[in-house]
């Protein structure tokens, strides 16, 4: 019996659609705040057809989320330099600063958006 499996139906997964949907997503939330990101939205900005944003995602904060967890996953690195406590502080402090940096861009953007 062979393990090689059948290629799956229909067109395959474009590669540069997840990055060009998180880029528009966290640009949309930076610009008008996470309301401002509807899948609606991210789908016009980013060329990416809505069915293919909810194949991979469930809804639009959950790719606002992923986009901006890409963003700062390499300011929260592991350097495999420090001692294991330097390296949790010093990621937990750099994912600190990131969230509040985040947070204030958002809040601009809504203030921005609404004000």
């Amino acid at each position: 019996m062979s393990s090689v499996s059948s290629p799956r139906p229909g067109r395959p997964r474009s590669a540069s659609a997840a990055p060009k949907a998180m880029r528009a997503a966290l640009d949309l939330a930076l610009e008008g705040g996470l309301p401002h990101a509807t899948v609606e939205r991210i789908s016009a900005v980013s060329g990416v057809a809505k069915s293919t944003l909810y194949r991979r995602w469930p809804n639009a904060p959950a790719i606002v989320m992923d986009a901006f967890f890409e963003e700062v996953g390499p300011m929260i690195a592991y350097d495999m330099q420090l001692p294991i406590h330097d390296n949790f502080c010093q990621s937990v402090g750099a994912l600190v600063e990131a969230l509040e940096r985040a947070a204030r861009a958002v809040a601009a953007g809504a203030a921005r958006q609404f004000g």
